[in-house]
């Protein structure tokens, strides 16, 4: 019987579809993909289409006589794509060139297929104050509507997967507000309604 069952498994393996992924090189630290901050790894899944993400270069360079790590800013990059997307650091030769290169604006290396891939590229402006990136998510949800983007997911992302727990929290906290508005007596109800309609 199992001997039938992986020979199913296998023929039908063909015509299983999974999303698109996105490789960094050294260099390059993927610090959000689709709205959804990330850390860790050097790869992720992305959409087949519009993706917008959030890199930096972090990498150790030559500084006079000694090697420092260089961190940039982060910048938020947005490309379509229907194929694998690979992004790299741009070509720098030192400290200071790399200095100079994303203070006026840096041309990062991102090919799918081994082709250049087009794509937009800009400075993600920080919070002000302390930790300017502290809550990145809601950095890139005020660029995003500075610029009216706006974002999707697959569902087989990691953007994807968030909105699907969020959206299952939303419907069972409305599952619980419509309970105890049920169980609720008269008086109960008419205070919840002034409450919400003051806030």
């Amino acid at each position: 019987m199992k001997k039938y069952v992986y020979l199913g498994l296998v023929s039908m393996a063909p015509f299983m579809v999974s999303a698109n992924q996105i490789s960094a090189e050294f260099g390059v630290e993927i610090m959000a993909v689709n709205g959804v901050e990330v850390k860790g790894k050097s790869d992720y899944q992305i959409n087949d289409g519009f993706n917008q993400i959030v890199v930096r270069m972090s990498k150790r360079l030559t500084n006079g006589s000694s090697r420092d790590q260089f961190i940039s800013s982060p910048y938020i990059i947005s490309f379509d794509t229907d194929k694998d997307v690979d992004i790299d650091v741009p070509k720098v030769t030192s400290y200071s060139d790399a200095e100079t290169k994303f203070r006026h604006g840096p041309d990062w290396r991102i090919t799918a297929s081994g082709q250049n891939l087009s794509y937009n590229s800009a400075y993600l402006p920080g919070k002000e104050g302390f930790m300017p990136y502290g809550d990145l998510a809601a950095v890139i949800t005020t660029y995003n509507n500075q610029h009216n983007i706006v974002l999707s997911a697959d569902a087989d992302t990691i953007a994807g997967e968030l909105k699907s727990v969020q959206q299952a929290k939303s419907n069972e906290a409305s599952k619980q507000l419509k309970l105890w508005y049920k169980k609720a007596s008269v008086e109960q109800r008419e205070e919840f309604r002034r409450w919400m309609e003051s806030q």
